[in-house]
């Protein structure tokens, strides 16, 4: 009996780090998914920006309030999500959090494909430049592979 409880707590410690490590990699695979849709939507495709918007609100929602209920252990949480993700958690509502990291999701998409917001607005009269450095930057973090 006493063997059973043992390893009944050993699995369910297990269990727990295990989901701790999963629920913590939503934190990347929602930031990645806001980045690319905003590098998507530059590239004119459409149907894949909303796609991947998608998945963000989806996914960045799990991870808040994952995070929110104590399922990240905070060394999971260090080793995957990005910091602008972790500095943002707060007692705000999810969507308020999702919207502010919506938006510093288009800056880090503007530093990745073009370096500065200056270079970004001088493409941007050149859209068809923007459109190329876009699609290009999505092929290079593999935004297809998001699910």
């Amino acid at each position: 009996m006493k063997f059973t409880v043992v390893v009944f707590l050993l699995l369910s410690q297990f269990c727990f780090a295990s989901k701790s490590a999963e629920l913590a990699q939503k934190g990347k695979l929602f930031w990645e998914a806001f980045v690319c849709h905003h590098l998507a939507r530059d590239a004119n495709e459409t149907k894949e920006s909303r796609r991947l918007f998608d998945v963000a609100m989806r996914e960045g929602k799990i991870f808040i309030e994952s995070a929110r209920k104590g399922l990240i252990k905070r060394e999971d949480a260090n080793k995957v999500v990005p910091m602008v993700v972790l500095w943002s958690l707060n007692k705000e509502s999810a969507d308020f959090i999702l919207g502010t990291l919506y938006m510093e999701a288009k800056v880090e998409a503007i530093k990745s494909a073009f370096g500065t917001q200056e270079e970004y607005t001088k493409m941007y009269l050149k859209k068809y430049l923007i459109i190329s450095g876009a699609r290009a930057e999505l092929r290079k973090r593999n935004a297809w592979l998001i699910k």
